[in-house]
Formats: C-alpha cells, structure tokens, sequence
C-alpha cells in the first residue's frame, strides 16, 4: 500500500474512501536499509494483507464479518470519525 504507516500501526485497518476494511496493515519498509543499498529513500511502501485474507481468517476462527454494500466516498472527516468507532490502540508493555 502506499498510505503513511507509522510504527505501531499493525493490526490496523486499510479503509477505503467508502469506509469498507480491504486490508490489515502488517509492516513498513525499512526505507534506510533500502536508502542503503539503493542510494534513494522510498517514501510510503507499506504492506497489508488483503481484505480477503483477512476475511477468510475471521470465518476460520468463527467470526462472521458484516459486508458493505456502500461503494460511495464518504468525506474524510466522516471517514475517520467512523473508523474511531471500530479501531482500539493496545500497547503491550
């Protein structure tokens, strides 16, 4: 993906302009070791696993995921007001 993803962000959710989860983020490139052995900083080159994996896990483990229809961009304001409704932060001390 090519979102800003920031240390501490896995496990979250990709979400899309219409509020849909298509993705979960798993890691970030190590952009200085890549700087390092191609003498250019990559900016934005994340990884996600895809919404479909994600889903085939949530079945596997009995969870039923609810499926939008929606397929209408939502505002950005709206849109992370939305997603704050179903995101937690957990930090593992």
């Amino acid at each position: 993906i090519t979102a800003p993803v920031q240390s501490g962000n896995s496990g979250g959710p990709v979400i899309a302009a219409d509020g849909e989860v298509v993705g979960v983020v798993v890691s970030k490139l190590d952009a200085v070791h890549v700087a390092g052995a191609m003498g250019d900083l990559p900016q934005n080159v994340n990884f996600a696993i895809r919404g479909a994996i994600a889903k085939l896990f949530l079945f596997q483990n009995g969870i039923e995921p609810a499926l939008g229809q929606r397929n209408r961009a939502i505002d950005p304001v709206s849109l992370a007001d939305r997603a704050s409704r179903f995101t937690v932060f957990i930090e593992c001390s």
